[in-house]
């Protein structure tokens, strides 16, 4: 007898536990977001991107295809991109963070897991306070030193990764900049018509490399604009991402004058946009000056590189230090007409996270920071899966049954069941 009912109340706990299983994954609605509402408009817009990934899952295709993502505070942390860029190279193939500025220099942090440091002075400028002649281009950061050799010590912080090969992008250098490394083979071209690269290809696998830049007797200062480290692949994604904290479009489109040429130098087949965080706090923009001055910048990019197609994403809901957005809905609203006016797609991350006065739901699921405006890792994490899924979704509309969109979905699925759970 005790045994028929040990075995009854094993049935009905797992009965139980199933129950609650099944409901959440028919479900579409969880905490304050529903998926229904996660999606990318004009998905048309994205044909070219979507074809050369589907040649890639495929086989079909040998080229490796290039994402720039630029943003604010919220890319240059790292979470968000990160999770859309390791979901991208796990399906589609690739390696490597692409190129990015080594904040931890001047105005932050580097890209988690590694570490770059240096001995060298230098001075830090970005697009939101010019402070310097220093050009700016589509980094909207950059570093400027005198000393007579400028040096970059590159490694991984899991000293278990080895250092294979590095680029340092930079500007042109000239005749008396001399560019040494004792580990290996170095090459410098010719990117843009003011800045280029140097490409580092160690002799042998190294737990930490060094490049010396050596200026000669009253040759210019040597300007860096980024680096990355084991991103050389011949096929697969090459996603690369600059964040500037504070970062708005009018900065990058007032204070970069070299965005335009390095946009036509680099031609990536996607150029996604996460901006509109801090232009939603301005109080004196209108919703004509705000679309003309976002057209004029699309566009601008669009006419030298064609062939390149673009994501603009909207900010999130926000009450930094309690204080409402007072031009929210200017911006978001500037961002969805002016992606359908140029042909670009938007994701609308706002709608996606639930809407106006969210942020606070976010905080209280230990997804948000207190000061009301940015995500904790975790929270940039499930905005990455959330983009993930509307990618996935706008692509299952030109191949139907690619087999993503459900991967993507069982992702955010967990993530969501995790904190609905607490």
């Amino acid at each position: 007898m005790k045994r028929i009912f040990f075995l009854l109340t094993i049935l009905v706990v797992f009965s139980f536990q199933s129950n609650l299983e099944i409901p959440f994954s028919e479900s579409k609605t969880h905490l304050v977001i529903d998926l229904a509402k996660d999606y990318i408009s004009n998905p048309e817009d994205l044909k070219s991107f979507f074809s050369k990934l589907h040649f890639l899952r495929q086989n079909q295709g040998d080229s490796v295809v290039k994402i720039l993502h630029l943003g604010d505070s919220h890319t240059q942390m790292g979470y968000f991109p990160g999770e859309v860029r390791d979901a991208l190279q796990t399906r589609f193939g690739g390696k490597g963070i692409g190129i990015f500025f080594p904040n931890s220099l001047c105005f932050g942090y580097n890209p988690v897991g590694l570490d770059i440091s240096s001995k060298t002075q230098w001075e830090c400028e970005k697009v939101l306070n010019l402070k310097s002649n220093i050009p700016l281009g589509i980094v909207g950061l950059a570093m400027r030193s005198s000393d007579s050799v400028c040096s970059l010590n590159i490694a991984f912080k899991d000293k278990k990764k080895l250092v294979e090969e590095f680029t340092v992008f930079h500007e042109q250098l000239g005749e008396n900049i001399d560019v040494y490394c004792a580990d290996g083979k170095v090459n410098t071209y010719t990117f843009s018509a003011n800045s280029a690269i140097t490409k580092v290809v160690l002799n042998r696998l190294a737990a930490e490399t060094v490049i010396y830049f050596r200026r000669k007797k009253d040759s210019k200062a040597f300007v860096l604009y980024g680096l990355s480290v084991n991103s050389e692949i011949s096929k697969g994604i090459n996603y690369n991402t600059f964040g500037v904290s504070g970062g708005q479009y009018k900065f990058l489109a007032e204070n970069a004058p070299l965005m335009v040429e390095q946009m036509e130098a680099f031609k990536p087949d996607l150029l996604i946009i996460s901006l509109g965080t801090n232009d939603a706090y301005l109080k004196d923009i209108t919703s004509e000056g705000y679309e003309q001055m976002l057209t004029k910048l699309i566009q601008s990019l669009q006419r030298v590189s064609p062939k390149t197609e673009f994501i603009l994403t909207t900010p999130p809901d926000t009450e930094f230090n309690k204080n409402k957005p007072v031009s929210r809905e200017i911006v978001i609203q500037g961002i969805l007409n002016v992606g359908k006016k140029t042909h670009c797609a938007v994701w609308n991350f706002n709608e996606a996270m639930g809407g106006e006065n969210t942020f606070k739901k976010w905080q209280k699921m230990k997804l948000a920071n207190k000061d009301g405006l940015h995500f904790n890792p975790e929270g940039y994490y499930l905005q990455g899966q959330l983009f993930n899924v509307a990618l996935a979704k706008a692509m299952e509309k030109q191949f139907p049954g690619n087999g993503w969109l459900p991967e993507t979905e069982k992702v955010v699925l967990k993530t969501l069941y995790k904190y609905e759970k607490n």
